[in-house]
């Protein structure tokens, strides 16, 4: 088995993840595992090199970061496919080859979207796994990840379940469009990330803004469910909405806020497009 690791973010709290891992590479050298941190996504595709000579061998490639349903740290909208694209001709066989989403809720799905599921779209013939709800614990390299339908208060997302590994994630795979060998200019369908319309944030976002109420992000593998900017009376503003809705950071300073309309706000967009 050959495998790499690498991680998303030098914040909380993957500092504990990263600890982990390297405890783990070096207990089990001759696994051929590999560890590389990064901290964008141009970082992230020179990170996963996989050695020559390892057609037919299991190949696990594990991206530990912030996710959601529709986010997974850079991975999201606009670069799904670009990173397929990048990444397949690197892998040695794509038909043995597992890759890991490692964040919270990234193998479930929100407004009919799911981040893993696309990514398996765009690869083609590699297997993708997501997490089946919020990451409390572990890897799925060093076979001890769990994960819970609930945590720190944070709403349960549809699908999700308390378990652990192998039973916490959710596997998606697709065929190959074109027979083995043939060239042909790949394009998968990849969905859109779905997004919220601005008119309905507008008044919201300036209700939370007049009176901001900091809160403190929770202690998991948490990331947006919606990204976007919506221009307010002084200004655009570039806003991320976490934790179905109940966080609102400051897409720009990082700054993080209660949005107590947040989750009914959701659920309001959500009956009117599905």
């Amino acid at each position: 088995m050959n495998a790499i690791v690498v991680h998303g973010s030098p914040e909380e709290p993957l500092p504990s993840y990263r600890s982990k891992m390297k405890r783990f590479v070096t207990k089990h050298p001759t696994l051929g595992w590999g560890y590389d941190p990064f901290t964008n996504f141009a970082d992230l595709l020179p990170s996963i090199q996989i050695a020559e000579g390892t057609d037919g061998v299991t190949t696990i490639v594990e991206i530990i970061a912030h996710g959601s349903p529709t986010y997974h740290q850079n991975i999201g909208k606009g670069t799904v496919q670009d990173f397929a694209d990048h990444l397949r001709p690197s892998l040695p066989s794509p038909a043995t080859t597992e890759v890991y989403l490692t964040g919270c809720n990234t193998g479930l799905s929100l407004a009919n979207y799911c981040i893993a599921e696309e990514l398996a779209r765009a690869l083609e013939e590699v297997t993708v796994f997501g997490a089946a709800g919020y990451v409390v614990k572990g890897a799925a390299a060093s076979g001890d990840a769990q994960t819970r339908r609930e945590a720190d208060g944070n709403k349960a997302y549809s699908g999700s379940r308390d378990s652990s590994h192998p039973a916490c994630w959710n596997s998606f795979h697709f065929p190959p469009s074109a027979p083995s060998g043939m060239r042909v200019a790949r394009r998968s369908v990849v969905k859109p990330t779905p997004e919220i319309p601005a008119d309905l944030l507008r008044e919201p976002l300036m209700d939370a803004l007049r009176a901001p109420r900091p809160v403190k992000l929770p202690a998991l593998l948490i990331g947006p469910d919606f990204r976007g900017v919506v221009e307010l009376s002084d200004g655009p503003f570039a806003y991320e909405l976490l934790a179905w809705g109940a966080i609102l950071r400051n897409g720009k300073t990082g700054e993080a806020y209660e949005f107590p309309q947040g989750p009914e706000l959701i659920d309001r967009w959500l009956r009117l497009v599905l």
